[in-house]
């Protein structure tokens, strides 16, 4: 089974652009191949780096309403554990999210599994305190 990222509310619009942001785990130390397929256009990026990402879009045929899907591979070093993930897309005239596969030591391409992604829990608010508390009241 397929991995797909949720499809998001756009809201009505059919032209986006939506940001995954999360925990990728990664079960070994060792180099990892990123396959990203997208219709659309889709970047990788993994610890702040660059992994990999598709070239811009074209029609499956001439005169599709659908885009090919483009296929961007890229490699990155990684220790076992949890690692920064962003994946952004565009959304525009096909209706799928980006797919993404990896193959790493000792296992050959595959779907990334689902339970190696998660997020962290972020609930928190960075607030300052005022210097002078009675300017900020008329």
């Amino acid at each position: 089974m397929a991995l797909r990222l949720a499809a998001p509310d756009s809201g009505g619009f059919t032209r986006y652009a939506v940001v995954y942001d999360g925990l990728i785990e990664v079960p070994a130390d060792g180099g990892y191949t990123f396959h990203l397929l997208s219709r659309d256009g889709a970047r990788l990026v993994i610890d702040g780096q660059p992994v990999a990402q598709t070239g811009p879009p074209f029609g499956e045929v001439c005169g599709s309403q659908i885009n090919a899907v483009r296929d961007a591979i890229g490699t990155i070093g990684l220790r076992s554990g949890k690692h920064l993930l962003r994946l952004e897309a565009l959304e525009s005239m096909s209706p799928s999210s980006p797919r993404l596969q990896w193959a790493g030591p000792g296992f050959s391409l595959a779907e990334v599994p689902p339970n190696a992604f998660s997020h962290r829990n972020v609930a928190s608010v960075n607030a300052r305190p005022a210097k002078n508390i009675s300017t900020l009241v008329p």
